[in-house]
């Protein structure tokens, strides 16, 4: 299991047991059951190694969308990762659920 763990743009040093979530699926993906399965499989990570979820983020939509089709995640970005400093990361379920990225691995993995 491929979870992504990504530094927040402006973590304090207090702010890093706390995170954002975000997840996506494409149409075609059966979308209730994958994101609730990313939801489960995301929220019980973050549980065991003490990481408090504050907010969570959700976007179903085509595979191929870019961020103007993504409303959940552009309000992530714009209104709770560039603007605030009280969350140190931002979870996934896997980095191919912030965008497509080929023969690129753009952010850390948490384990």
């Amino acid at each position: 299991m491929d979870h992504s763990l990504v530094p927040a743009a402006h973590p304090q040093a207090s702010s890093t047991t706390r995170a954002v979530a975000y997840f996506r699926s494409s149409l075609h993906d059966g979308h209730e059951d994958l994101i609730s399965f990313q939801q489960d499989q995301v929220r019980q990570w973050a549980h065991e190694r003490g990481i408090e979820i504050i907010k969570e983020f959700c976007d179903i939509g085509p595979a191929e969308a870019d961020s103007s089709q993504r409303p959940a995640f552009t309000e992530m970005l714009d209104e709770w990762i560039k603007p605030r400093t009280d969350f140190g990361y931002v979870l996934c379920f896997d980095a191919s659920r912030l965008g497509r990225f080929p023969g690129k691995r753009p952010f850390g993995n948490a384990g």
